[in-house]
């Protein structure tokens, strides 16, 4: 499965790839000027088994709103495009431990959109990475990929552990939520027609 899209805003410029296959690239790049929210990215790509690239030019010297939350969108929508009439499991779950965190993903990739997350970070900021902005990035990554998504926090102590914890729980969940089937769409409603 393979899933493109550009964002163009008179505040970021993005453009993205993910392949599930290993043919051109071998794992998820990621340029957004945002050191640690690279490596996060870097990390969920990894855990979702997907591949290719997402190169960010953002307005970070107003701050890191825009392109933390831009890139989620257009990350959001390249899932959708990968998945589009495909008959995937939709339903997944992941646990993931990083050392006293443990953070559990629920998702439904149906078409649903919904975030459920509540989680207080106790630091502003993981190197120049902004902590409020990890709801921002998963609510835009629910809404424009169509999926239900809830995560929750249920041990930890520090932020570093914590975000990485959630970022491979959520690619890990991801992962097994678009695993190719057989069959039709599983939903009891059928394929919607628009």
């Amino acid at each position: 499965m393979r899933g493109q899209y550009k964002r163009l805003t008179s505040e970021t410029k993005i453009e993205i790839l993910l392949d599930t296959r290993a043919d051109e690239y071998k794992s998820l790049e990621s340029d957004t000027g945002i050191g640690f929210f690279d490596h996060m990215l870097i990390t969920f790509g990894r855990y979702a088994n997907l591949n290719g690239y997402i190169k960010v030019e953002g307005d970070l010297f107003v701050d890191t709103h825009h392109t933390i939350e831009d890139t989620a969108i257009a990350l959001g929508k390249a899932l959708k495009m990968m998945i589009k009439d495909t008959s995937i499991n939709r339903y997944a779950n992941a646990i993931i431990p990083m050392d006293e965190a443990l953070v559990r993903t629920v998702i439904d990739m149906g078409g649903r959109a919904y975030l459920d997350f509540d989680y207080e970070f106790k630091r502003g900021k993981i190197g120049a990475y902004d902590t409020d902005m990890t709801l921002e990035f998963l609510r835009a990554i629910a809404n424009n990929s169509e999926s239900t998504i809830h995560i929750d926090v249920l041990k930890g102590k520090n932020d570093h552990h914590i975000t990485e914890a959630i970022f491979k729980s959520l690619g890990l969940a991801i992962k097994q939520a678009i695993t190719v089937v057989d069959g039709e769409i599983f939903s009891t409603k059928g394929k919607v027609e628009e």
